[in-house]
């Protein structure tokens, strides 16, 4: 796999073999690429949304990813065809699962934005103490 100067930056943070072969393998299986723009969760509804004024970046509009405890060490990315995708690393309960709350702020999200939503024990943060969520938008339509 070559690495782009931005995804050479991003595995280079990953502290173990182990995180970088996840990270590898995910976005060989998603065909995703990161994608450093302005961040907005609006753009999972819509792929071309433009954030034109300060309302995506108020916290009331719940658009920002910090706004949710569930996407914790949040990453941007795009899709093959043009969707965006959110992956984010939340940490696991006591029992290893995911945190009840994070449930429920995922069954939010999925409804607000429109979006898909999955959970694996695939996370390349932390691995093992971590949750893989990924929140995958609508295609680019090119109508």
């Amino acid at each position: 796999m070559t690495c782009s100067p931005k995804l050479g930056n991003l595995i280079s943070r990953l502290d173990t073999p182990e995180a970088q072969r996840r990270l590898r393998a995910w976005m060989l299986t998603t065909s995703a690429r990161p994608y450093l723009g302005r961040l907005c969760l609006e753009k999972l509804r819509n792929p071309r949304h433009h954030c034109s004024s300060n309302q995506c970046y108020s916290s009331a509009s719940g658009r920002r990813t910090c706004d949710w405890a569930v996407l914790d060490h949040p990453e941007w990315w795009r899709g093959p065809q043009g969707e965006f995708i959110v992956t984010s690393h939340p940490y696991n309960d006591t029992n290893g699962q995911l945190e009840t709350a994070h449930q429920v702020e995922l069954g939010s999200l999925q409804t607000l934005f429109s979006c898909t939503v999955t959970v694996s024990t695939l996370s390349w943060y932390a691995p093992g103490l971590t949750m893989l969520v990924t929140l995958r938008g609508k295609e680019n339509d090119t109508e």
